[in-house]
């Protein structure tokens, strides 16, 4: 998906096989260069926990993998995103069953401008990454 700012975020390979969901985040700075210090949080639909057991250390380019709300939503760290798109393999596994599920959502910023804001929307039912926006306060 092309975003009306610097970044390009695209969703890959999303498998959904009975209580395990696997899916790629690829990121790719859009203008010449590289950016500065980036921030990536994949917040998992309700019922959908992050899988520590499989993910860690997986995901070159990572600075940081930092965890939050019970493991329903993660945040990656990058020191730059360039032209090459960098993606990170993202494991979950369902909880339990849950009614009046909410939708998951990716956000990318970079972490001195958070102003500029793209985030995309994972919806539950479809089991897809759809929507993407970019706010701008």
């Amino acid at each position: 998906t092309k975003l009306p700012k610097d970044f390009e975020i695209s969703v890959e390979d999303v498998d959904y096989n009975c209580n395990k969901l696997t899916f790629d985040v690829c990121v790719r700075y859009a203008p010449q260069g590289t950016s500065n210090m980036v921030i990536m949080q994949v917040s998992m639909p309700t019922g959908i926990v992050y899988s520590w057991w499989y993910a860690n250390g997986r995901n070159a380019g990572v600075k940081l993998v930092e965890p939050s709300q019970a493991n329903t939503l993660v945040t990656y760290y990058f020191d730059t995103i360039s032209n090459d798109r960098t993606c990170i393999r993202i494991f979950a596994y369902k909880q339990g069953k849950v009614y009046d599920t909410k939708d998951g959502f990716i956000q990318v910023f970079d972490y001195y401008d958070t102003c500029e804001l793209f985030s995309g929307i994972f919806d539950n039912f479809l089991m897809k990454f759809s929507s993407f926006f970019f706010y701008s306060t």
